[in-house]
């Protein structure tokens, strides 16, 4: 197995996260401490990103092998947490889809294909994971 990335600590509970082929980087920070720097994602909420990243990915990917255009489709992400044990309860993914006819069919199965992302199989079974999809038509 190879390394795809590197982390490191900068301080003041940033981390430093790259991805090794790229080079592309972003700095997580913790949004628990009082007086924190609020400038980028903390960890918890890149989880909830991530999963919905990989829903509108696998999304994306399905629509175009079946010629279907999702181009403009935008999603909302929330998450709960609990505090005993702390950690994440609940992730709420709200795609809105764009301003196009879709079949019922269609929709089942985009639908359908958003939950089948290797992420959404990632979480514990106690977290909650809602995927709530807007169509305009």
């Amino acid at each position: 197995m190879a390394d795809f990335a590197q982390l490191t600590y900068k301080g003041d509970l940033h981390v430093e996260c790259e991805h090794l082929q790229s080079g592309a980087k972003f700095t997580t920070h913790s949004s628990d401490q009082p007086n924190a720097i609020l400038d980028g994602f903390n960890p918890v909420e890149l989880c909830a990103t991530s999963l919905g990243a990989c829903a509108m990915t696998v999304v994306a990917f399905f629509a175009s092998k079946h010629n279907i255009d999702v181009s403009g489709m935008t999603m909302r992400v929330n998450k709960e947490m609990r505090t005993k044990p702390y950690g994440i309860s609940k992730i709420e993914l709200v795609f809105d889809m764009p301003d196009r006819e879709y079949s019922d069919k269609d929709k089942a199965q985009i639908e359908r294909a958003a939950n089948s992302c290797p992420v959404h199989g990632a979480f514990r079974p106690e977290i909650e994971q809602v995927f709530t999809f807007n169509w305009k038509k």
